[in-house]
């Protein structure tokens, strides 16, 4: 009986039924580990996390531009407006001086009062003003037109567009990560099951394999008995074998001795006959001395005793071939 204690168990050449199901158990524990151990492995949702981490952070970069973007043109739109006020205002010069203008000023000078003038209301500097928005102001007439107006402000309305969209993407995408972020906990909960369920097969393959180890010390203990007992039978089996032999050996000489019996029988009836005839030839010796009365006295005890000796030595023969 042979075994192996690790991550199969493997019972030598037992049968019994207990070792068979034993081991098919822990086949069976071994291939759920298995599957649960590349279930729970496998991280499905990792990448989508990252991307989606990655799409959130560019969406964060792009908005945070559009709100420059989205500031700068507002500070479009104000020059803008205050340069058709500068427009409007032209037609009444005395709103930004307190010194009059005369019917006969030169433009330039008019123009240079007013700009400055509105400069100091909006405190804006050189820098942030172009100057070469009011280089061909003349006679009254404002550089940008209305058509340059709307141009702005629908890239301004786009850009507010944009924003928008951005924001809904935005939202969009927190939802995104707010549903990765339950699945991940749902998934994270289901790991735990799975590991708690890992656990409880392990226990479970721990117990199968101290009964498995149980189990060979009973088979090796029934084994040892069986080799005892098979000892022993095979002893039985050489003295059966003896005795059958010595009774072969003496059915063999039975049937000498029968054979032999039957022969000395057929001795002992031909010497029975042999002396019937010798006793019956006897009387008709007698019968035939009687008859011719040359039978003397001697000759008469002569033949009595050779009939007596005879009649003693067939009555011998019939004792000895009765006792056998």
């Amino acid at each position: 009986m042979s075994g192996a204690i690790g991550s199969r168990i493997e019972v030598g050449p037992c049968g019994c039924e207990e070792s068979m199901q034993l081991r098919h158990r822990n086949n069976s524990l071994q291939e759920q580990l298995q599957y649960l151990t590349d279930v729970v492995g496998k991280d499905e949702t990792e990448g989508d996390h990252v991307s989606l981490m990655e799409q959130n952070e560019d969406l964060r970069q792009k908005n945070y531009h559009l709100d420059a973007d989205n500031k700068k043109l507002r500070q479009d739109v104000e020059i803008l407006k205050g340069t058709h006020q500068l427009h409007t205002d032209m037609k009444n010069p005395l709103i930004y001086s307190s010194e009059p203008f005369g019917k006969d000023e030169p433009t330039e000078k008019k123009v240079g009062v007013i700009r400055n003038a509105f400069w100091a209301k909006h405190d804006m500097s050189d820098a942030e003003v172009q100057t070469e928005d009011f280089r061909h102001l003349q006679d009254g007439h404002a550089v940008c037109t209305t058509i340059k107006v709307k141009m702005i402000e629908a890239l301004y309305q786009e850009v507010k567009n944009k924003q928008v969209a951005m924001e809904k993407d935005l939202w969009s995408a927190a939802q995104k990560i707010a549903m990765v972020v339950e699945r991940l906990e749902i998934e994270l909960a289901a790991k735990q099951v799975f590991e708690a369920h890992c656990q409880q097969l392990l226990d479970e393959q721990a117990t199968m394999e101290k009964e498995l180890g149980s189990t060979t010390q009973k088979t090796a203990r029934v084994f040892e008995r069986l080799e005892i007992e098979l000892a022993a039978k095979q002893a039985l089996q050489a003295d059966y074998d003896r005795v059958k032999a010595d009774q072969d050996r003496v059915k063999a000489d039975q049937q000498k001795f029968l054979l032999r019996q039957e022969r000395d029988q057929q001795e002992f009836e031909e010497l029975l006959d042999l002396c019937r005839k010798a006793v019956e030839q006897n009387e008709k010796l007698r019968d035939e001395m009687k008859h011719q009365r040359l039978v003397t006295f001697g000759t008469n005890a002569v033949s009595d005793q050779t009939c007596s000796s005879l009649a003693h030595s067939l009555s011998e023969a019939i004792g000895k071939q009765n006792e056998h």
